[in-house]
């Protein structure tokens, strides 16, 4: 006796069942990928975050500004996070701008002689 008959799968609904089954293999690997993306994306912000958090120290230490406050670090901090998403917003509206006209660029390219 065959699995498919064990649990009660039989003809048409076993192809149901398979299809389910890879429609939800399929789902899981685009989360998992777009998961992964906005981990890298996250972990490359902190690291931004921090970075830009230590330039007031930075110019504490060569002497560009009298005094370090916490707003101060906050503030920068913050600055970089949010500018490093907006240059991922415009970098990833011009990759997919490219992305969408690529097929165009073909038709009009001409030919050299």
């Amino acid at each position: 006796m065959l699995l498919p008959e064990l649990v009660g799968f039989t003809g048409k609904m076993f192809e149901i069942a398979q299809t389910n089954t890879m429609l939800l293999l399929i789902v899981f690997f685009i989360f998992m990928l777009l998961a992964y993306k906005v981990f890298k994306m996250v972990l490359k912000a902190a690291i931004i975050g921090i970075i830009s958090m230590f330039f007031p120290i930075f110019t504490y230490l060569i002497g560009f500004t009298d005094s370090v406050t916490i707003s101060q670090v906050l503030w920068f901090g913050i600055a970089g996070i949010s500018l490093f998403f907006v240059y991922s917003v415009v970098s990833g509206g011009i990759k997919l701008i490219s992305w969408i006209f690529k097929p165009f660029k073909a038709l009009f390219k001409e030919k050299k002689k």
